[in-house]
């Protein structure tokens, strides 16, 4: 319901805030085949079960506030994504 991004190398996000009209359960960030990528405080809807989901990406991180997410939710990335980082604040 937020971000889609794909085939994109060095994107750089800050202070955005997704939400939506009704619940959603599709996550606010999906990114695949993405490299270099940094994604900070960021704040979506209360509702929102999962943060992000990356596939087939590597070299990012993604942080959002702590109070939003218990970080085992927060991201969720395949086996083909290599350093990619969740840092909640």
């Amino acid at each position: 319901y937020g971000f889609f991004v794909r085939h994109v190398t060095g994107l750089n996000m800050s202070g955005i805030r997704i939400a939506c009209v009704k619940a959603d359960q599709r996550p606010a960030m999906y990114l695949t085949d993405t490299r270099s990528f940094s994604v900070e405080d960021i704040d979506v809807d209360p509702a929102t079960k999962t943060l992000a989901v990356v596939a087939g990406s590597e070299q990012g991180t993604i942080t959002a506030k702590a109070h939003q997410f218990r970080l085992p939710d927060f991201l969720k990335k395949d086996a083909k994504s290599v350093n990619v980082k969740a840092l909640l604040k």
